[in-house]
């Protein structure tokens, strides 16, 4: 597997654009399309790519990259930069919910023994100051190769980081003002799969991921059957999507938790867990949903066009929350 250290200075996807003003007719095919996003990067200093996608009668989807990015062969990983730590603070957060770790543990307690790891007089490193950025941890550190790194890691080579990490001298006090730091995630991402026992991105791909999968589900068929039948997007209806999420998310955790605490009852049977969780959860997620939806479609004996509009919408969607989203998927 090829991997690119290009730093992305920014990531775009729009995964149903049904009205965009500068395209009256949308770009005629995918090849048109991934040109304009072209064009548009060519002042991009950064290694940079763009994802778009045009719905109207058919839909045209389309890539284009910058820099050092736009010599990628096919299937070449990137670094998505930032947005790789909303995933490892999910991650902490499940984990803290859990009773799994708590975020004043010092990461040494779940480090390998014997590592030599940062430090100074005064409070050790604890997951609450990895996560806030108040590690004292630099950015990356001096000499630091990326691209050597990544080899190395993907190649299963666990005492990577913590050779880098062994190198690194605090210059300020831990527990100070926050300072952005790339290391600082790169160390949390480890302790917690060490702590959870699996790899890193297995962990975030079973209770970050899959809730949101579920979720993305009901906001496709959604939004979806909102173009098909002609339901514009104006200032209330651009509230369901992030609704939906919100709904949905409240519901996929809960299933996915209980997912969790019935796994061992079950000895490891996942067909058989997986009964547990619906029938132990079915009926509290049905009426939950279901009130939601009531309340929401209230809104259509409104004597106002845009709020009719919006409680009919939500109120059907609410029921695709149920139908696709948490209550149907374990």
């Amino acid at each position: 597997m090829d991997f690119r250290t290009a730093r992305v200075g920014f990531v775009a996807a729009a995964f149903a654009v049904f009205a965009w003003p500068a395209w009256p007719q949308g770009p005629a095919n995918a090849e048109a399309l991934g040109a304009l996003i072209a064009k548009r990067l060519q002042a991009e200093p950064h290694s940079t790519c763009v994802g778009a996608a045009v719905v109207e009668a058919s839909a045209r989807a389309s890539v284009a990259c910058s820099g050092e990015a736009a010599h990628a062969p096919p299937g070449a990983i990137y670094e998505i930069g930032t947005l790789s730590r909303v995933f490892a603070g999910l991650l902490l957060a499940d984990m803290v919910e859990r009773g799994e770790v708590s975020l004043d543990d010092p990461a040494s307690k779940y480090a390998p023994a014997g590592a030599k790891l940062p430090s100074r007089p005064g409070p050790a490193i604890t997951l609450r100051h990895l996560v806030t950025h108040t590690a004292a941890l630099p950015d990356l550190p001096d000499g630091f190769q990326p691209r050597e790194f990544l080899k190395r890691v993907a190649g299963g080579d666990h005492a990577a980081l913590y050779e880098v990490l062994a190198g690194v001298q605090l210059s300020r006090p831990v527990g100070g003002d926050a300072e952005p730091s790339q290391l600082g995630y790169l160390w949390l991402a480890d302790l917690l799969a060490r702590r959870g026992g699996e790899r890193y991105d297995r962990l975030v791909a079973q209770r970050v991921l899959l809730p949101l999968g579920t979720v993305g589900i009901t906001v496709l068929l959604t939004v979806g059957a909102m173009s098909l039948t002609s339901v514009p997007l104006d200032l209330l209806t651009n509230m369901i999507p992030p609704l939906l999420v919100t709904i949905g998310l409240a519901e996929a955790v809960h299933m996915v938790l209980r997912y969790e605490d019935e796994l061992p009852l079950a000895g490891g049977d996942r067909e058989l867990a997986a009964i547990a969780t619906l029938r132990h959860t079915w009926l509290a997620c049905f009426v939950t949903t279901f009130t939601t939806a009531i309340g929401f479609g209230a809104l259509a004996l409104s004597d106002t066009e845009a709020l009719r509009r919006f409680g009919v919408v939500a109120g059907l969607a609410a029921g695709v929350v149920e139908l696709a989203g948490g209550c149907r998927t374990a």
